[in-house]
């Protein structure tokens, strides 16, 4: 198949999919007169839509529709959305979503996702859409079409290859969403910064950095994001509070895409996969946004003295995402909970791993005495480094992944 006719086919696939999953919701009609899309994180439910002045509110599946009168011709359209609960996980969603509307000719929906949102960044510097979507996309290792479909429905019914590029689609997307709710929380949560955070990831992905080379680049995000706000008229102190995060940002971000993307292709239930995983990056996230909200409150003075690699250290030994996945596994087993029934996501990471817990801090401590064996053998501060990236995707041992990597 040439790769016309092979976009032609992945188009008309995904139109059919996104049309069957929305039938039936909200109004349950499609008429000429309306503006239809979905927003995901997870789907969000009861977020508000803006665009325009013109306002909606999402439905549980993230469906929304605006009047058509909400687009400008030749104008600056975008679609804003906060708010609402995220029912991958049953949390609030934190932050912003946008998408910009070109054109709404050739369209029958838009997607409103972290990916997404990288785009009209760039469209404020004279590019036009089509530039910064197929660099964007190039570097994110998807096709410009992935923007332009929703990843959980195709997901559930594409083909072997789109369910292949949705998988990846939607990794990307969790890693951006939480990136960036690290680095706001740290500076009051503000939404200004989310954006900036966004904004710097777009930025290095339009100029031909990687993805993993993006994310695996804090501090200099970080630093982009003082710049912005430094002009937004932020004072000094909230360049030292984003450097005091950049280490949780480093965390969550390494923890997920150490995961393997094809969990999402190769499950009879994707709905379920996704909330599995998605509350396992919750529940770290949100013990991670405890220390952040430390840092919002804090002085120049107390930020130099202030640590929090036990938590960090603590969610790797457990294996980060995948570890805590079978941990909520388990805990609900022995709830007694059916695999429909479901426990709140803030009340599991708070009972195990919140105040007055020292689970994190007894498995820092392992982690430590790990690292010191290694060293002693000889090993590498960067082979060290490398065992517990490798060992966040497996599951093995970490003396295991030593002996296969020939460190041991």
């Amino acid at each position: 198949m040439n790769k016309k006719i092979k976009k032609i086919a992945l188009s008309l696939s995904v139109i059919l999919i996104i049309s069957m999953s929305f039938t039936g919701c909200g109004s349950g009609s499609s008429t000429d007169d309306t503006l239809k899309g979905v927003a995901i994180d997870g789907y969000l439910d009861g977020a508000l839509v803006s665009m325009n002045g013109y306002n909606t509110t999402t439905y549980s599946n993230g469906y929304w529709e605006l009047p058509i009168e909400a687009y400008i011709q030749n104008g600056v359209n975008i679609v804003e959305i906060m708010g609402g609960i995220d029912i991958s996980t049953g949390e609030n969603y934190e932050g912003v979503l946008i998408l910009s509307l070109k054109s709404i000719a050739k369209r029958i929906y838009w997607v409103v996702n972290p990916l997404s949102s990288l785009i009209p960044a760039r469209l404020r510097d004279g590019v036009t859409q089509e530039e910064a979507e197929e660099k964007i996309a190039q570097q994110l290792g998807i096709t410009v079409e992935t923007f332009n479909f929703d990843p959980i429905a195709v997901l559930e019914s594409g083909t072997v290859e789109e369910k292949k590029e949705a998988a990846i689609a939607l990794r990307q997307s969790l890693t951006i969403q939480k990136i960036a709710e690290i680095f706001s929380k740290s500076v009051g949560g503000e939404n200004g910064v989310f954006m900036a955070v966004i904004n710097s990831m777009s930025e290095r992905l339009f100029f031909g950095k990687s993805f993993d080379t993006v994310v695996r680049d804090m501090d200099g995000i970080a630093q982009d994001v003082e710049a912005q706000l430094l002009e937004m008229g932020f004072d000094e102190t909230a360049g030292m509070k984003l450097l005091a995060a950049s280490d949780a940002a480093q965390a969550i971000s390494t923890m997920i895409t150490r995961f393997d993307p094809s969990v999402f292709e190769n499950t009879d239930n994707i709905h379920k996969t996704l909330k599995s995983k998605s509350k396992a990056i919750e529940v770290i996230t949100q013990q991670l946004e405890v220390e952040m909200a430390k840092v919002a409150l804090m002085t120049p003075q107390e930020l130099q003295g202030f640590d929090y690699k036990e938590i960090v250290n603590g969610f790797m030994m457990l294996g980060g995402v995948d570890g805590i996945e079978a941990i909520m596994i388990e805990a609900q087993e022995s709830m007694g909970l059916g695999e429909d029934e479901e426990f709140d996501t803030s009340m599991f990471g708070d009972s195990f791993f919140g105040e007055g817990s020292t689970i994190l801090q007894e498995q820092a401590k392992v982690y430590d005495e790990t690292v010191a064996l290694f060293e002693a053998s000889g090993m590498e501060a960067d082979d060290v480094k490398m065992i517990f990236d490798v060992y966040l995707g497996t599951g093995k041992a970490l003396v295991d992944i030593a002996a296969d990597m020939g460190r041991l």
